[in-house]
């Protein structure tokens, strides 16, 4: 399946006023069949000091350790799929291999800034990661802390975070001993009828709507002037970050990202 991807993102309204950059980072890949899409959203708060980088190292090990997994099962038959995705789901070998990776890029940073150091303190570079893999035989989500990855096929699908806060009161994130046993990961087979789009945001982007039903409207009426004609794409490509803007700055005051993976295939 083949995929155009449309992304953007602005600092948020509160970071403007205290100078800072954005705490987000969003990075994707296109794949021969298919597309690997993350976004890290750093905590921001004065203890996670590095999380504009946490959140960078996020969605960079999201992408290694997905691609490593597209190469291993994109020739698989069907029976040897089912046996993979099965084993991914008992094994915990993405999430743990991804804590891993961002530890092991978290640590090369903090050495460089600290070289003698011995004892890293992950919690400053505290971030929240969601991720998509999607290909012509199965599709993969993951997400550790807030954001939000919504799904169209038949209708608006928000994909559901399903596991609680380590703590009460507290963000589950990256920099956890255990944020393995944290990232919920949901994959299974797919057909190329079954997803029409996906669409993955920051909750800067979620807190800008009130009901679930304006964040659907919002969403469709992009994704439709994507695909309506040359000049409505060129048009949104051109004021969506200026949207997006606005949105942060009336509504959540936070950092946005948000991409979009539109199937440009359908049969």
């Amino acid at each position: 399946m083949k995929y155009d991807i449309f992304s953007s993102s602005t600092v948020g309204y509160k970071n403007k006023l205290k100078n800072k950059g954005s705490q987000d980072y969003l990075i994707y890949k296109k794949l021969e069949n298919g597309v690997i899409c993350a976004i890290g959203d750093g905590h921001g708060i004065r203890r996670c000091k590095y999380s504009y980088k946490g959140s960078e190292f996020a969605c960079n090990a999201c992408i290694d350790i997905l691609t490593d997994l597209y190469n291993k099962i994109k020739n698989l038959d069907e029976d040897n799929l089912e046996t993979v995705i099965k084993e991914l789901k008992e094994n915990k070998s993405i999430e743990k291999s991804i804590q891993k990776k961002w530890r092991e890029y978290v640590i090369d940073h903090f050495k460089a800034k600290i070289p003698n150091v011995y004892d890293i303190d992950y919690v400053l570079y505290g971030t929240t990661l969601i991720g998509v893999l999607v290909t012509n035989n199965i599709k993969l989500y993951l997400q550790i802390g807030d954001g939000n990855i919504v799904e169209y096929g038949n209708g608006f699908n928000l994909v559901e975070y399903t596991k609680e806060s380590k703590l009460k009161g507290v963000l589950n994130s990256m920099y956890l001993d255990d944020a393995y046993t944290y990232i919920d990961l949901k994959i299974e087979k797919v057909n190329k009828s079954d997803v029409d789009s996906i669409v993955l945001f920051s909750d800067g982007f979620t807190n800008s709507f009130r009901t679930y039903k304006d964040l659907d409207d919002n969403l469709k009426y992009t994704i439709n002037q994507y695909r309506k004609n040359v000049f409505t794409k060129y048009n949104l490509k051109k004021t969506y970050k200026k949207y997006l803007e606005t949105l942060s700055t009336n509504n959540s005051k936070d950092d946005i990202s948000i991409i979009f993976i539109l199937q440009t295939t359908l049969k």
